[in-house]
């Protein structure tokens, strides 16, 4: 079969990882792919398998191109938003609330403390980042997870550098970003520095 010929093997590879290229061409087995393999020996399934058990990674494509007797593999890693310590380990949280260990990451991610990182402090952490607007995570510096029923955030806002806002739980999070819109637009409301939105029907305001 023209698949299995000498003539269609793997001339070159082509690695984009946005700068995990050397790390991926490691986690590949040899024999799964490389230069002189018949391209239809190159072990695709194993190789997308292998490359998705990394949860660092966000989506992967391989391709193998006939003609030219390339093939590419595409990565595309998860971006962290949020950064916290397990056992001295940094593990990261994304803006889909998908927490994983990130070979690289940018420097200056807020930190997020548990009080306890037990499993429901950690989904409810989860939660929240696939529910909180971006403009919130641009200028979040903190996060505290003191329990799932009480998520405390600093961040900055337009017209207000640090902003203190305690989230109670994820729940109702939409109505929540509604009310502290609303109450941010007052200008009565021009030097709050805390607002309290546990019950989103009685928020609480503070100067001090």
């Amino acid at each position: 079969m023209l698949g299995w010929s000498k003539l269609l093997v793997v001339k070159k590879i082509d690695l984009s990882a946005s700068g995990n290229e050397v790390l991926i061409s490691q986690i590949i087995e040899p024999g799964d792919m490389h230069l002189g393999l018949p391209l239809a020996r190159v072990n695709v399934s194993k190789i997308n398998r292998d490359l998705s058990g990394q949860k660092w990674i966000k989506s992967l494509k391989i391709n193998r191109h006939w003609a030219s007797g390339n093939v590419s593999i595409t990565v595309i890693p998860r971006i962290p938003v949020a950064r916290y310590e397990v056992n001295g380990a940094v593990n990261y949280f994304d803006s889909q609330g998908i927490s994983f260990a990130a070979p690289s990451a940018p420097n200056g991610l807020p930190l997020i403390t548990f009080t306890s990182q037990d499993q429901a402090s950690k989904q409810a952490v989860a939660d929240f980042l696939t529910k909180i607007p971006t403009d919130f995570l641009t200028g979040m510096s903190d996060l505290q997870v003191l329990s799932a029923e009480s998520i405390m955030m600093t961040t900055s806002l337009p017209g207000f550098s640090s902003l203190e806002i305690s989230w109670g739980s994820p729940t109702q999070l939409p109505l929540k970003i509604n009310v502290l819109r609303h109450l941010l637009a007052l200008g009565d409301n021009a030097k709050v520095i805390r607002v309290d939105l546990t019950n989103p029907l009685a928020p609480v305001t503070s100067t001090k």
